[in-house]
């Protein structure tokens, strides 16, 4: 004669696929948790798709929707937003998407794509505010209420940095990097061109201060180089190529093409 836990373990394999783990524990006085440690030990596994169907079933009946407002979220969920039918039910928005999702209720992509569209402003709209003065659309409290958030004469943005701050910024398409200074409110110019000036005076028209060990990190004086930019054009397609502005210098490439040639000689 079967003992109940071997009765148990034989309705479990028979009906995990058709109840729930609390169903099934209801049907014989027990635990939720046995139930699973059974299904776990039988190895059985329920699919992630129902487990998420009973569950919305168990939360469909815990709700302060009447029936009417859940029959009124099944036939409009589809035509329009979730906003919409909140402000129209007089609920929360949360609440609207929390229903929808215990009655199993999904807004199919391409619907959330074209309502995302629908919502857009168009070329050509006019605001509702154009050529009307603060006091033609908003009562006397609300433009008090305003006064409170607006921005004060001489205030600054809580990221303000004082001058003679340097920071290091990236150039994202090539990823090298620059030192900046701050020189005052807005006033930000490279750390090496104000180091430069500062001991030299401004940089002459088509020139360019250049780094020496090629590091644009390295901003101290004896690294910097006031070049022309016609020369410096030429550094920089050299360095593009391998190559250096010293002849006497063999480079990667340089070594490279030597030895094809030579082989080519042989």
């Amino acid at each position: 004669m079967e003992n109940r836990r071997q009765i148990i373990e034989k309705f479990v394999a028979e009906n995990y696929l058709k109840k729930s783990a609390p169903d099934m524990a209801a049907h014989f006085n027990c635990s939720a948790t046995t139930i699973k440690a059974i299904r776990s030990n039988l190895g059985l596994k329920v699919p992630l798709a129902l487990s998420k169907k009973w569950t919305g079933e168990k939360n469909a009946t815990k709700t302060t929707c009447s029936i009417e407002d859940d029959q009124y979220i099944v036939d409009n969920y589809l035509l329009k937003g979730s906003k919409k039918m909140a402000r129209e039910l007089n609920f929360s928005t949360t609440k609207v998407l929390t229903r929808m999702r215990q009655l199993g209720l999904v807004v199919p992509e391409e619907v959330k794509r074209l309502r995302s569209l629908d919502n857009r402003f168009k070329a050509g709209s006019v605001p509702v505010t154009k050529g009307k003065k603060q006091t033609d659309y908003m009562t006397a409290e609300a433009i008090e209420k305003t006064k409170a958030s607006r921005f004060k004469r001489g205030s600054k943005p809580k990221n303000t940095l004082p001058s003679g701050t340097i920071t290091i910024r990236t150039n994202y398409k090539d990823g090298t990097q620059k030192k900046w200074i701050s020189l005052g409110i807005n006033v930000w110019v490279p750390l090496h061109i104000h180091i430069w000036e500062d001991a030299h005076g401004k940089v002459p028209a088509k020139h360019c201060v250049r780094f020496k060990d090629g590091n644009p990190l390295n901003c101290e004086l004896d690294n910097l180089a006031l070049v022309s930019k016609k020369d410096s054009y030429r550094l920089n397609s050299l360095a593009g190529k391998g190559l250096s502005a010293d002849p006497r210098i063999k480079t990667p490439n340089k070594r490279r093409s030597q030895a094809v040639s030579e082989r080519k000689k042989q």
